[in-house]
């Protein structure tokens, strides 16, 4: 599995598309084509990437709860960040993002 950095309210998290997200969105029926599903979709895969740091030996940098994320991020804000997401499901590396508090866009990075 591969991590893909995300910064949110300036504070840089870790996301991971493992078998676990995919088994929760299933579970609650939830679809990516939603900002509900997508709200989910981020906090399990910020979850899942603290996971995988603290498995690989390196240090978790935690994870925001869905009510964390609907409280703190506007729909449009969730929404910039489908493309990091499919990054991290696709398995990329190399993401670097905007804070969604000043900028919700994403740049990917040739570094």
């Amino acid at each position: 599995m591969r991590i893909v950095p995300v910064t949110i309210l300036g504070r840089e998290y870790d996301l991971c598309f493992s078998t676990r997200v995919m088994m929760r969105m299933e579970e609650k029926n939830l679809d990516t084509e939603t900002t509900i599903g997508n709200v989910h979709l981020l906090s399990y895969m910020m979850e899942a990437g603290d996971t995988y740091a603290k498995m690989c030996g390196q240090p978790g940098k935690g994870f925001l709860t869905v009510d964390e994320i609907a409280d703190n991020l506007s729909p449009a804000e969730v929404g910039a960040l489908g493309l990091t997401m499919s990054l991290a499901v696709n398995g990329s590396r190399n993401v670097e993002t905007t804070d969604t508090a000043k900028n919700a866009q994403e740049t990917p990075s040739d570094a």
